[in-house]
Protein backbone atom coordinates (compact mmCIF):
# COMPACT_ATOMS: atom_id res chain seq x y z
CA UNK A 1 0.00 0.00 0.00
CA UNK A 2 1.79 2.68 -1.14
CA UNK A 3 0.07 5.39 1.34
CA UNK A 4 1.22 3.59 3.80
CA UNK A 5 5.16 2.71 2.80
CA UNK A 6 5.37 4.51 0.28
CA UNK A 7 5.67 8.00 1.89
CA UNK A 8 8.56 6.70 4.22
CA UNK A 9 10.66 6.96 1.08
CA UNK A 10 9.30 9.73 -0.24
CA UNK A 11 8.90 12.41 1.70
CA UNK A 12 11.52 14.46 2.69
CA UNK A 13 12.69 14.97 6.46
CA UNK A 14 11.20 18.63 6.39
CA UNK A 15 9.91 19.20 2.90
CA UNK A 16 5.70 18.72 2.66
CA UNK A 17 4.45 15.88 1.00
CA UNK A 18 0.68 16.25 -0.86
CA UNK A 19 -0.69 13.50 -2.89
CA UNK A 20 -2.55 14.38 -6.43
CA UNK A 21 -6.08 13.24 -6.27
CA UNK A 22 -8.11 12.28 -9.22
CA UNK A 23 -11.74 12.99 -9.91
CA UNK A 24 -12.12 9.66 -11.89
CA UNK A 25 -15.81 8.93 -13.11
CA UNK A 26 -15.53 5.08 -12.46
CA UNK A 27 -15.19 5.85 -8.80
CA UNK A 28 -18.48 5.46 -5.98
CA UNK A 29 -19.22 8.56 -4.04
CA UNK A 30 -17.28 7.82 -1.12
CA UNK A 31 -13.94 7.05 -3.20
CA UNK A 32 -12.47 10.62 -3.20
CA UNK A 33 -14.09 11.38 1.11
CA UNK A 34 -12.09 7.83 1.65
CA UNK A 35 -8.85 9.03 0.28
CA UNK A 36 -9.00 12.50 1.96
CA UNK A 37 -9.46 10.69 5.43
CA UNK A 38 -6.27 8.31 4.61
CA UNK A 39 -4.10 11.19 4.23
CA UNK A 40 -5.61 12.76 6.83
CA UNK A 41 -4.50 10.11 8.99
CA UNK A 42 -1.33 10.13 8.14
CA UNK A 43 0.99 12.60 10.10
CA UNK A 44 3.71 12.18 7.28
CA UNK A 45 1.26 13.28 4.45
CA UNK A 46 0.59 17.48 4.28
CA UNK A 47 -2.64 17.03 2.18
CA UNK A 48 -3.94 16.64 -1.25
CA UNK A 49 -4.26 18.19 -4.62
CA UNK A 50 -7.69 17.54 -6.52
CA UNK A 51 -7.05 16.67 -10.45
CA UNK A 52 -8.28 18.39 -12.08
CA UNK A 53 -10.17 21.39 -11.57
CA UNK A 54 -11.93 21.39 -14.47
CA UNK A 55 -13.84 18.28 -13.80
CA UNK A 56 -15.08 19.77 -10.30
CA UNK A 57 -17.89 22.01 -11.75
CA UNK A 58 -19.22 18.78 -14.30
CA UNK A 59 -18.92 16.17 -11.40
CA UNK A 60 -21.59 13.48 -12.10
CA UNK A 61 -21.16 11.96 -8.07
CA UNK A 62 -21.30 15.42 -6.42
CA UNK A 63 -17.98 14.99 -5.22
CA UNK A 64 -17.33 18.61 -5.17
CA UNK A 65 -20.78 18.52 -2.69
CA UNK A 66 -19.65 15.66 -0.49
CA UNK A 67 -16.06 17.70 0.24
CA UNK A 68 -16.95 20.68 0.27
CA UNK A 69 -20.13 19.67 3.32
CA UNK A 70 -17.78 17.47 5.09
CA UNK A 71 -13.91 17.02 4.46
CA UNK A 72 -13.28 21.09 3.34
CA UNK A 73 -16.15 22.56 5.28
CA UNK A 74 -14.19 25.29 6.94
CA UNK A 75 -11.28 27.39 5.58
CA UNK A 76 -8.10 26.61 6.10
CA UNK A 77 -4.86 28.17 6.43
CA UNK A 78 -1.41 26.85 4.39
CA UNK A 79 1.02 24.93 6.45
CA UNK A 80 3.74 27.31 7.57
CA UNK A 81 7.03 26.01 5.70
CA UNK A 82 9.63 25.75 8.38
CA UNK A 83 12.77 25.92 5.99
CA UNK A 84 11.50 29.42 5.06
CA UNK A 85 11.41 32.50 7.08
CA UNK A 86 9.18 31.98 9.89
CA UNK A 87 9.31 35.20 11.09
CA UNK A 88 5.26 36.10 12.71
CA UNK A 89 4.09 39.77 11.71
CA UNK A 90 2.86 42.01 14.46
CA UNK A 91 -0.64 42.24 14.77
CA UNK A 92 -3.11 44.20 13.08
CA UNK A 93 -3.52 47.67 14.89
CA UNK A 94 -6.66 49.58 15.31
CA UNK A 95 -9.57 46.97 14.46
CA UNK A 96 -12.98 48.46 14.77
CA UNK A 97 -16.36 48.19 12.86
CA UNK A 98 -17.86 50.87 11.34
CA UNK A 99 -18.83 52.52 8.43
CA UNK A 100 -16.58 52.30 5.37
CA UNK A 101 -15.26 55.41 3.70
CA UNK A 102 -17.54 56.90 0.83
CA UNK A 103 -21.10 55.71 2.27
CA UNK A 104 -20.12 51.84 2.11
CA UNK A 105 -21.79 49.29 4.92
CA UNK A 106 -20.30 48.81 8.28
CA UNK A 107 -17.14 46.61 8.57
CA UNK A 108 -15.03 45.22 10.36
CA UNK A 109 -11.71 47.68 9.38
CA UNK A 110 -7.92 47.97 11.04
CA UNK A 111 -4.67 49.14 10.33
CA UNK A 112 -1.25 47.75 8.61
CA UNK A 113 0.68 45.69 11.68
CA UNK A 114 4.19 47.43 12.39
CA UNK A 115 6.70 46.43 10.30
CA UNK A 116 8.39 42.88 11.55
CA UNK A 117 11.86 42.85 12.63
CA UNK A 118 12.35 40.67 9.11
CA UNK A 119 10.87 44.01 7.27
CA UNK A 120 8.31 41.96 6.39
CA UNK A 121 4.64 43.18 7.30
CA UNK A 122 1.14 41.32 6.86
CA UNK A 123 -0.07 39.23 3.34
CA UNK A 124 -3.15 38.07 4.34
CA UNK A 125 -5.71 38.08 7.52
CA UNK A 126 -7.69 35.88 9.36
CA UNK A 127 -11.07 37.08 10.94
CA UNK A 128 -12.32 34.91 13.59
CA UNK A 129 -16.19 35.16 14.78
CA UNK A 130 -17.19 33.70 18.59
CA UNK A 131 -20.09 33.39 20.58
CA UNK A 132 -18.35 34.12 23.35
CA UNK A 133 -15.09 35.40 24.73
CA UNK A 134 -12.59 33.58 23.01
CA UNK A 135 -9.42 31.66 24.82
CA UNK A 136 -5.94 31.87 22.44
CA UNK A 137 -6.00 28.15 22.19
CA UNK A 138 -9.61 28.49 20.12
CA UNK A 139 -7.69 30.20 17.36
CA UNK A 140 -6.66 26.31 16.32
CA UNK A 141 -10.00 25.37 15.71
CA UNK A 142 -10.47 25.90 11.40
CA UNK A 143 -14.74 26.46 12.76
CA UNK A 144 -13.93 29.72 14.15
CA UNK A 145 -12.28 31.02 11.21
CA UNK A 146 -14.90 33.32 9.15
CA UNK A 147 -12.38 34.18 6.83
CA UNK A 148 -9.55 35.03 5.12
CA UNK A 149 -8.86 38.25 3.63
CA UNK A 150 -6.46 40.24 1.70
CA UNK A 151 -7.87 43.95 2.39
CA UNK A 152 -7.92 45.31 5.39
CA UNK A 153 -11.79 45.29 5.83
CA UNK A 154 -14.24 42.84 5.91
CA UNK A 155 -18.82 43.01 5.77
CA UNK A 156 -19.43 40.13 8.22
CA UNK A 157 -22.37 38.11 6.89
CA UNK A 158 -25.44 37.85 8.97
CA UNK A 159 -24.52 35.18 12.27
CA UNK A 160 -26.04 31.88 12.84
CA UNK A 161 -28.14 33.16 15.65
CA UNK A 162 -29.85 36.94 16.07
CA UNK A 163 -28.82 36.79 19.71
CA UNK A 164 -25.71 38.01 21.22
CA UNK A 165 -23.37 39.58 20.97
CA UNK A 166 -20.76 38.29 18.81
CA UNK A 167 -16.97 38.32 19.02
CA UNK A 168 -14.55 39.28 16.38
CA UNK A 169 -11.09 39.22 15.92
CA UNK A 170 -8.17 39.31 13.50
CA UNK A 171 -4.90 37.78 13.00
CA UNK A 172 -2.02 38.85 9.85
CA UNK A 173 -0.16 35.96 8.21
CA UNK A 174 3.24 36.68 6.38
CA UNK A 175 3.75 35.16 3.10
CA UNK A 176 4.84 31.88 4.93
CA UNK A 177 1.33 31.86 6.59
CA UNK A 178 2.91 32.46 9.87
CA UNK A 179 0.15 33.89 11.91
CA UNK A 180 0.46 37.08 14.49
CA UNK A 181 -0.57 37.43 17.94
CA UNK A 182 -4.69 38.37 17.64
CA UNK A 183 -5.92 41.92 17.48
CA UNK A 184 -8.03 43.27 20.28
CA UNK A 185 -11.90 42.05 20.05
CA UNK A 186 -14.38 43.46 18.44
CA UNK A 187 -17.96 42.58 20.33
CA UNK A 188 -20.85 43.30 17.96
CA UNK A 189 -24.33 43.47 20.19
CA UNK A 190 -27.05 42.83 17.85
CA UNK A 191 -30.61 45.31 17.60
CA UNK A 192 -33.35 44.92 19.78
CA UNK A 193 -36.56 44.04 17.42
CA UNK A 194 -37.88 47.24 15.55
CA UNK A 195 -40.73 49.00 17.29
CA UNK A 196 -43.89 49.56 15.26
CA UNK A 197 -44.52 53.16 15.18
CA UNK A 198 -47.38 54.03 12.21
CA UNK A 199 -50.08 52.43 11.56
CA UNK A 200 -50.62 50.75 14.99
CA UNK A 201 -50.22 46.95 14.96
CA UNK A 202 -53.23 45.03 14.99
CA UNK A 203 -55.03 47.73 12.97
CA UNK A 204 -57.54 46.86 10.18
CA UNK A 205 -59.07 48.68 7.08
CA UNK A 206 -56.08 50.67 6.09
CA UNK A 207 -55.56 52.31 2.49
CA UNK A 208 -53.51 49.66 -0.05
CA UNK A 209 -51.41 52.52 -0.34
CA UNK A 210 -49.47 54.12 2.98
CA UNK A 211 -46.22 54.86 4.66
CA UNK A 212 -44.28 52.75 8.12
CA UNK A 213 -42.85 54.02 10.09
CA UNK A 214 -40.88 52.31 13.25
CA UNK A 215 -38.10 52.55 15.66
CA UNK A 216 -35.16 50.53 16.20
CA UNK A 217 -31.92 50.16 18.00
CA UNK A 218 -28.75 50.90 16.04
CA UNK A 219 -26.45 48.07 15.96
CA UNK A 220 -23.29 48.86 18.66
CA UNK A 221 -19.60 47.59 19.26
CA UNK A 222 -17.26 47.64 22.17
Amino acid sequence: DWSVTGVQTCALPIWHLYTGNEFVTTYTTAELPNQVALNRGNAKVGGQILFSANDIPSDALSFADSLKAHQYKYPALNPVMAWKDTTPPYMPRGIRYAALPGGGPAALQWELPIVSPNGDTAVRYVVYRFDHHPASSELAAAQNILSIEGKRSFVPPSPPSPNGPWYYLVTALSRNYTESDSSNIVVLVPPAVPVLLSPVSGVTGVPESLSVSWHSTPLTSA
